[in-house]
């Protein structure tokens, strides 16, 4: 009632404008002029008169987000027919709220513009832009609507697109209503462009072994596809290049019908060290899309052989089963060396009477140490056959990189190595100084240099040698991030079935009277004596850039000659080859690993960098303040790091270089730092700067499209123009709501301002200027 007589005073209003009007303008001009006004005036008349409906509530109690990201790049535009991707996308996601508002989601919608000023400029960097949007999502459901154009079309997506989908979709596994279907399409990707009929060829991930070694050929298998597929016989050649040299090539068949070939190339020895491998198909006939023919692949390539050390202090049973392994693997070159008497043996004899080789310690420890890569130490008293300057330099062969086996004895470990030594340094346990060791081991310091060892008064503490201690192996509990660091726990940890079924060994020195350097030391294995004590037995450190595995006993020759069927003679093998495979970094599960390195262009003269550092040895990592990192032969500060932690041993690097790249151009990251726990650790990768390419000179790529489902495991719906309600049962299945809902509830309401909703609104505002026309006609004259 109200709104009618509001509504009776407005249109009696307006009349008497009219009159008044009429006498200054005339009656016609006056007439159209009230007209104008009461249809002008109309829709706010209107709101007096609400429009009445019921609208469905959300039936969540707590309401989930779906996050939506729209490809507004210049290839999203173009039309086709009438309408171009962009337009459909808009209406795409206009139908997702609307079904978001009934069902209880909350929608957060973002344009690739809005996210990257290079959208502007005609440039697509959607590769680069996904991966920190799905930072953000978390554990939502997302959807990307795209045609696959992204400016730098030879990159491939990145690997960690992979574990952001893999953590979506075990973070699901709790709801017990998901299928292992739903849990797997968590994400959607709404693909726009259709494949073209011209040929194109390109090349999926070269496989290659993880490492190869000196003078040894390998092979690699390359799959090739072909699209559409071949309607008669073609022949595609493909080369392998190192630095533009051809270094291996062949033809790959495509018979009628096919879409895929694959061939494998042999490739002849390479340099020693990393070697960034170009893989590269050749055009065929009338193919234009030639950025995808080229694929690059990284191998480390590491010497043939390795030299060995080993220095016996005496022979004994343990010293010739070591010595028996180490010559039985052709990659150790084993130079071996056994002290068969004293510096203070008379004998009697002229020297050259003697059928013995003298110890060549000047040369084997001023020249020839850079040629080995472990040295063992077994039984063997450092004081007696070597000089400081001598034991300096095995310490700086050590702290350099180099590896140390240490096998305990009654030569071993006495106060002059502990007291007088540089291998004080890299010992795994505290020495302290010379008055500190003089008063943790009073007479045991006590070692006459020129005498025999059993005349020494040796007094029990220190790390003393007890020829007669018996005990049995029993595996250390090291932390978690010791024992990633020392993985030789693992590979041992696999043995101790047989290793701890032995129960006789004897001879052990007493490490209970010596405090462990913890901070970078990883304990692996321990002795249990007959009265049940736990005495320290073998552990690993990293003394600088090395890595050493000290054993306190020489009795594990014995796992060799055990009579007990459980323990078979191999196991005497496989623990040492663990040790040594440590020792030389051979191991696959290493301290630290760079993947995933690429570079993108941000705008000119400006280069995006960006890899991933993986590896027990992150923890340690912090704020790079105390490691050095360069990009493309420049040097970074920490303040032009971007880190962002991805998981507890992995986090991704980022940065911008100033500097411009040309498309083909080599690029290498180098990474090094020192730590206590782990030593110093040096890395590189390298990889090529893909060429870029505008918004406007490349097609949609649904194939690129499929590539990204693949690797993250999204639903993929392409030209979903009319698959709405495919879309809208996606939703559904992806919709939990902490697994509480509530049933279909429904409120009215009423609309004062309905009439703005629709396109009538328009029509009536353009009356307003022909109001002004009407009565100000006569000045237009």
């Amino acid at each position: 009632m109200t709104g009618i007589i509001l509504a009776f005073v407005l249109l009696l209003l307006s009349l008497s404008l009219g009159f008044y009007w009429s006498s200054r303008i005339g009656v016609v001009r006056a007439s159209l002029s009230v007209l104008c006004r009461i249809l002008w005036i109309s829709p706010l008349v209107l709101c007096l008169f609400p429009e009445n409906g019921t609208e469905e509530l959300p039936r969540a109690l707590d309401p989930e987000p779906l996050y939506v990201l729209i490809d507004d790049s210049d290839s999203m535009k173009r039309l086709e027919g009438f309408r171009s991707p962009l337009a459909y996308a808009r209406d795409i996601v206009e139908d997702l709220d609307k079904h978001c508002r009934k069902t209880g989601c909350v929608l957060h919608s973002q344009l690739l513009s809005d996210r990257s000023d290079m959208v502007s400029k005609g440039w697509s960097p959607l590769n680069e832009v996904l991966e920190e949007w799905l930072i953000q999502t978390e554990d939502a459901p997302w959807i990307l609507l795209s045609d696959g154009h992204d400016e730098h079309p030879s990159l491939s997506w990145s690997d960690s697109l992979r574990d952001l989908g893999v953590r979506k979709r075990s973070s699901q596994q709790g709801h017990g209503e998901d299928s292992a279907q739903n849990i797997r399409s968590r994400s959607l990707i709404l693909g726009y462009g259709r494949s073209t009929q011209e040929r194109n060829v390109w090349l999926e991930s070269p496989e290659l072994p993880p490492f190869a070694f000196g003078q040894q050929s390998i092979y690699s298998d390359v799959l090739v596809r072909m699209e559409p597929p071949a309607t008669e016989p073609i022949r595609v050649q493909v080369q392998i290049l190192l630095n533009q040299e051809i270094l291996s090539s062949d033809n790959v068949e495509f018979k009628a019908g096919d879409q895929q070939a694959r061939i494998r190339l042999p490739l002849a020895a390479l340099p020693r060290g990393q070697q960034l491998l170009t893989f590269r198909a050749l055009p065929i006939a009338g193919e234009s899309a030639i950025w995808d023919n080229e694929r690059h692949k990284q191998i480390e390539v590491m010497p043939n052989t390795v030299g060995v050390l080993h220095l016996l202090g005496s022979p004994s049973w343990d010293g010739r089963f070591l010595r028996r392994y180490l010559k039985s693997e052709p990659k150790y070159d084993l130079i071996s060396f056994f002290i068969l008497r004293d510096p203070w043996d008379q004998q009697n004899s002229n020297e050259r009477e003697l059928s013995l080789i003298p110890f060549p310690v000047s040369r084997l420890f001023n020249e020839e140490l850079p040629n080995f890569k472990v040295i063992v130490l077994q039984n063997f008293t450092l004081l007696q056959f070597l000089l400081p300057e001598y034991q300096e330099n095995l310490v700086r062969f050590v702290k350099n990189g180099g590896g140390l086996l240490f096998l305990g004895g009654e030569r071993s470990l006495l106060s002059s190595d502990i007291r007088n030594s540089p291998l004080r340094e890299i010992l795994p346990f505290d020495s302290g100084d010379s008055s500190a060791d003089a008063e943790m081991f009073p007479a045991f310091s006590a070692f006459p240099l020129m005498g025999n060892i059993q005349d020494a008064q040796v007094d029990m503490s220190g790390p003393w040698f007890d020829r007669d201690l018996r005990f049995r192996l029993r595996l250390a509990r090291p932390p978690l991030e010791k024992r990633l660091l020392a993985n030789v726990y693992d590979d041992w940890e696999a043995l101790a079935g047989p290793l701890t079924k032995l129960h006789d060994l004897s001879g052990l020195h007493h490490m209970e009277n010596v405090r462990f350097r913890s901070e970078f030391t990883t304990p692996l294995l321990n002795a249990v004596t007959q009265d049940g004590r736990e005495i320290p037995l073998a552990l690993a450190s990293y003394p600088g850039k090395g890595r050493a595995v000290w054993i306190f006993s020489d009795d594990f020759w014995q796992i060799a000659m055990s009579e007990n069927p459980a323990i078979p003679r191999e196991i005497y093998d496989r623990f040492f080859a663990s040790a040594m495979t440590w020792l030389l970094r051979q191991d696959i599960r290493k301290p630290l690993l760079i993947k995933d390195f690429r570079l993108s262009q941000r705008e000119k003269g400006q280069v995006h960098w960006q890899s991933v550092v993986k590896g027990p040895a992150v923890p340690y990592l912090g704020n790079m303040d105390h490691w050095q990192l360069s990009v493309c032969d420049l040097s970074l500060n920490p303040a032009d790091i971007l880190i962002r932690k991805t998981g507890n041993q992995e986090m991704l690097l980022s940065g911008d270089l100033k500097r411009e790249l040309r498309g083909g151009e080599r690029c290498d990251l180098r990474l090094s730092g020192e730590h206590p726990a782990f030593g110093l650790l040096e890395l590189s990768s390298a990889t090529i700067f893909p060429p870029a390419f505008p918004d406007s000179s490349l097609d949609s790529s649904p194939r690129k499209l499929k590539q990204l489902a693949e690797l993250t495991g999204a639903r993929l719906i392409m030209n979903p123009d009319h698959a709405s309600d495919e879309i809208l049962e996606w939703l559904d299945q992806n919709q939990h709501h902490a697994g509480v809902a509530l049933p279909q509830r429904y409120r009215s309401y009423s609309d004062y301002f309905w009439i703005f909703k629709t396109v009538w609104i328009w029509l009536f505002l353009l009356f307003i200027p022909l109001e002004v026309l009407c009565r100000r006609w006569h000045l237009l004259r």
